[in-house]
């Protein structure tokens, strides 16, 4: 579980030292196998930080959001693979669900269904967002949530 930041500054802050981190990583991947004479690897060891590197921006952008939201006090469930052994078993089990056009994917993470109250979805898709919302809680037995729509709209640039 991840705090939100909704501190604009914290935020570019987090950004330059993650992309420092990054241009440096790289460059050292790219110089060390440079140095090796091996061309062929030198693309490949780039390429493999650059998107290790893309992922954790993802990540780290997943946990940002505007000011105007910080009313929220978000936490944010966040997975990513990453091969170490943990203590975990089994490992959350990852699976997938085709409805209708979308493909979702996702952690199974299991809770007690009374940790969760209710669930809001923004105005702008709520006509297609709450019917599906309520319509996964009651396949999954959890029909005492309430579903509600929220009045800012998530999808909204300045």
């Amino acid at each position: 579980m991840v705090c939100v930041s909704y501190d604009s500054n914290a935020q570019k802050a987090r950004f330059s030292s993650l992309m420092k981190a990054a241009r440096e990583t790289c460059a050292a991947a790219r110089n060390r196998t440079a140095a090796l004479g091996a061309v062929d690897m030198v693309a490949s060891l780039h390429g493999a930080a650059a998107r290790a590197f893309g992922a954790a921006t993802a990540l780290h952008a997943a946990t940002m959001k505007r000011d105007m939201f910080k009313f929220e006090k978000e936490w944010r469930l966040m997975v990513a693979w990453i091969p170490i052994k943990t203590d975990r078993d089994p490992p959350l089990p990852y699976c997938f669900e085709a409805v209708g056009p979308v493909l979702r994917s996702f952690y199974e993470l299991p809770f007690d269904p009374k940790s969760l109250k209710a669930i809001v979805v923004g105005p702008q898709h709520a006509d297609v967002n709450k019917p599906v919302v309520e319509a996964l809680l009651n396949r999954y037995d959890y029909e005492k949530v309430e579903v509600r729509v929220g009045s800012v709209s998530l999808r909204t640039f300045q």
